[in-house]
C-alpha cells in the first residue's frame, strides 16, 4: 500500500474540512442603494461559527457603524433598513462574530442616496443673528414630498419648530435667531410622512453671533445734567403727563389690544427750554379709529398729523409752541374691532444732548436703555424698547449728580445680549433754571389791574423774589422778597407807577444770579391815557374824536382842553 498517498489525502481533507472564509457578495461595489430602503446584505462563508457582525461604512473604512450583532443564520444573508446618509465611498463589512479575524469587505465602493440629507450650513459657519440665508438640501423625490425644520441652539439638548409642514424643494430661507451661542447650533429636517429614518440633523456645529457694545459714554466722561426724572411709561388716558422721556403706548400696553375708548392727553416738558416729541415706532390700527396730534395743549391747536392704518416705520412729531407741549388724541369709532394699538417714544429736545452710542452685531435692533448713579449696583430705565438700527440716541442727562456713573444697552427682545459701559463716567448737577412767560413784553396794563405773572422752572428750589423795574432795569422796586414757586403763578396788582419801560424780574432768594426777566419792555399807563387827538396839529371848526384807555376808574370822565 502507498501511505504517502493515503496521507497527503487525508492531509487535503483536514485543511478543507478546518479552513474559515467569509465573502462578502451584496452589496459589493458599484451598487446605487436608497436611503430609508431595506437592501439585502449576503455573503458565502465557510467554517464559521454561524454568528456575525455586520458593519457599514461611509468614509471607504475609515470609521465603521454596527448593523448587527451576534446575528445567527445560516443563510448569510440580513435585511439593512439603509440610514438615511449620504455617500459615494460605502462599504459593508462581515465579520464571525466569535472571530473578527474572519471577514471580508466589499470589494469595492458602493453608493448610498441620501432621501433628506441638510448640504448647507454644513457646519463651523458663523452666521449673525437677523440674517437671512438659505437652507439648502437634498432629497429622493420619490420618497419625500413635505418636511419639518426645527433648529437647537443648546447643540440639540432641545429644539424649537422652524416650519412644520413646507414642500419639499431643496432650498428654505431661514432668518437667523437673535439666540447667539458659540458652535452650538444644529439644524434638523424631517420627513413629515416617515419620521423614523428620514431625518437628518448637521454632526458639526455652527454659531449664531448677537452684541452690543457700549461706546460712548464709556468711562471717563463728563456729562452735564439738564432734566429729570426719566425712563417712563406712559399708558394711554385722559391724564396729562409731565416729562423728559419713556415709552408711550395705547390703553392695552406694548403686548394687548387697545380697548374701544377715546382719551386726549396732554404732554408738557419737564425742562422749560424742551420741545416734546412723540416718535410713533410701529402701530397697528383697526380702521376707523385714527390717532390726532396737535402742537399744544389741547385739539383747538394746529393739527400736525393723523396716524391710520399699520405702519412699521418711525413717524415722529415735534411740538413748535412756546410751552414745547403736543397734545394727543385717540379716536375710535366705537366698534367692537380692536387692534395692537401703538409702540411710541416720548422724548424732549430743545437742550443740550449726548448721542449715546453702540455698535450692533444681529440683536433685534429694539434696545432697552438704562443707567447708573451707583457703578451699575442699581439700574434706572432711560428708555425700553427704542428702536434704532445705527446704534445712537439723544440722551438728555437727568439730574442726578455722580462719580460712578454707568450705561447699559440690552437688546430688548433678548436680555443676554447686553453691554455696559467698560468704567464709570461722571454727571455735573444741573443748573437752576426759571422762565417768566407773563408779561414778557409789549403788554399794557394800568394801576391797580389783577397781572396773573405765569413762569416755568426746573431744579430752582422751593421760593422765587419778584422785582419790577420803570426804568429799563436800571432801579428795581421789590413786588415781594419770596413767594412759593409751586404753583408758578403770582398775582400782582399792578402799582401806579405809570412807564414804557417796565419789566418783571424773578429770581432766587438767595441767589439773584439765578433770575429771568420780561424779554423786552412793557407798559404801565396812567389810570387815564389819551391816545387820540395824537396829531401836532388840528384843523379849526373840524370835527375830532377824542378816545382814551383807562384803568381803575370810576367810567365817568371830565374833559378839558387847553391852547397853552
Amino acid at each position: 500500500m502507498n501511505y504517502r498517498i493515503i496521507f497527503a489525502t487525508i492531509l487535503i481533507f483536514c485543511i478543507k474540512s478546518y479552513s474559515q472564509t467569509i465573502n462578502v457578495l451584496t452589496p459589493n461595489g458599484s451598487e446605487r442603494v436608497d436611503s430609508c430602503v431595506e437592501t439585502n446584505i449576503t455573503w458565502t462563508s465557510s467554517g464559521t461559527s454561524e454568528y456575525y457582525n455586520i458593519y457599514y461604512s461611509i468614509n471607504g473604512g475609515a470609521d465603521w457603524v454596527s448593523v448587527a450583532s451576534s446575528y445567527n443564520t445560516v443563510e448569510n444573508s440580513f435585511d439593512w433598513n439603509v440610514p438615511n446618509t449620504s455617500s459615494v465611498n460605502c462599504l459593508v463589512k462581515v465579520t464571525d462574530a466569535l472571530n473578527e479575524n474572519i471577514f471580508d469587505i466589499s470589494d469595492q465602493f458602493f453608493i448610498i442616496d441620501g432621501a433628506l440629507i441638510l448640504l448647507y450650513p454644513s457646519g463651523n459657519e458663523n452666521f449673525i443673528a437677523g440674517n437671512t440665508i438659505q437652507l439648502t438640501y437634498g432629497f429622493n423625490e420619490e420618497q419625500v414630498n413635505s418636511i419639518k425644520i426645527e433648529y437647537s441652539v443648546d447643540g440639540g439638548g432641545s429644539w424649537l419648530t422652524e416650519a412644520d409642514n413646507v414642500q419639499a424643494t431643496g432650498y428654505y430661507d431661514w432668518t437667523i435667531p437673535n439666540l447667539p451661542n458659540n458652535e452650538l447650533t444644529k439644524i434638523r429636517l424631517t420627513d413629515t410622512q416617515d419620521v423614523s429614518c428620514k431625518s437628518f440633523e448637521n454632526e458639526i456645529n455652527f454659531s449664531i453671533n448677537s452684541s452690543v457694545t457700549v461706546l460712548y459714554p464709556n468711562g471717563g466722561e463728563t456729562l452735564s445734567s439738564k432734566v429729570g426724572n426719566q425712563g417712563d411709561t406712559v399708558i394711554m388716558n385722559n391724564g396729562p403727563e409731565t416729562l423728559n422721556s419713556g415709552s408711550f403706548y395705547d390703553d392695552g400696553g406694548l403686548y394687548n389690544n387697545y380697548s374701544s375708548q377715546s382719551y386726549q392727553k396732554t404732554f408738557t416738558p419737564d425742562f422749560p427750554l424742551n420741545k416734546i416729541r412723540v416718535t410713533f415706532q410701529s402701530y397697528n390700527l383697526e380702521q376707523g379709529d385714527n390717532i390726532y396730534i396737535y402742537d399744544g395743549d389741547d385739539d383747538s391747536d394746529v393739527l400736525l398729523g393723523t396716524i391710520s392704518g399699520n405702519s412699521n416705520n418711525q413717524t415722529a412729531y415735534t411740538a413748535t409752541n412756546r410751552y414745547g407741549q403736543l397734545t394727543v388724541k385717540f379716536v375710535s369709532d366705537g366698534d367692537s374691532n380692536f387692534d395692537k394699538g401703538w409702540d411710541a417714544i416720548i422724548s424732549s429736545v430743545g437742550t443740550e444732548h449726548y448721542n449715546v452710542n453702540w455698535s450692533i452685531i444681529g440683536t433685534s435692533n429694539y434696545f432697552d436703555i438704562d443707567y447708573s448713579i451707583d457703578e451699575g449696583n442699581s439700574w434706572t430705565r432711560v428708555v425700553s424698547n427704542y428702536y434704532s438700527t445705527t446704534g445712537s440716541y439723544s440722551w438728555q442727562i437727568p439730574n442726578t449728580p455722580t462719580n460712578s456713573g454707568r450705561l447699559k444697552v440690552t437688546d430688548s427682545q433678548n436680555g443676554n445680549v447686553v453691554d455696559i459701559s467698560d468704567q464709570n463716567f461722571t454727571i455735573l448737577e444741573a443748573d437752576p433754571m426759571i422762565i417768566l412767560d407773563t408779561p414778557n413784553g409789549g403788554e399794557e396794563y394800568f394801576p391797580d389791574q389783577f397781572v396773573l405773572l405765569e413762569w416755568r422752572s426746573a431744579f430752582f428750589g422751593d421760593s422765587v423774589r419778584i422785582d419790577y423795574s420803570i426804568n429799563n432795569g436800571i432801579d428795581w422796586i421789590n413786588v415781594i422778597p419770596s413767594t412759593s414757586n409751586t404753583s408758578n403763578s403770582f398775582g400782582w396788582i399792578v402799582p401806579p407807577t405809570p412807564s414804557d419801560q417796565v419789566y418783571v424780574r424773578l429770581s432766587d432768594p438767595s441767589n439773584s444770579s439765578n433770575s429771568d426777566s420780561s424779554d423786552d419792555l412793557f407798559t404801565i399807563y396812567n389810570y387815564i391815557k389819551v391816545t387820540s387827538p395824537s396829531s401836532a396839529t388840528l384843523t379849526r371848526c373840524s370835527s375830532e374824536d377824542i378816545q382814551w384807555k383807562a384803568g381803575a376808574t370810576s367810567g365817568v370822565y371830565k374833559l378839558e382842553w387847553s391852547i397853552d
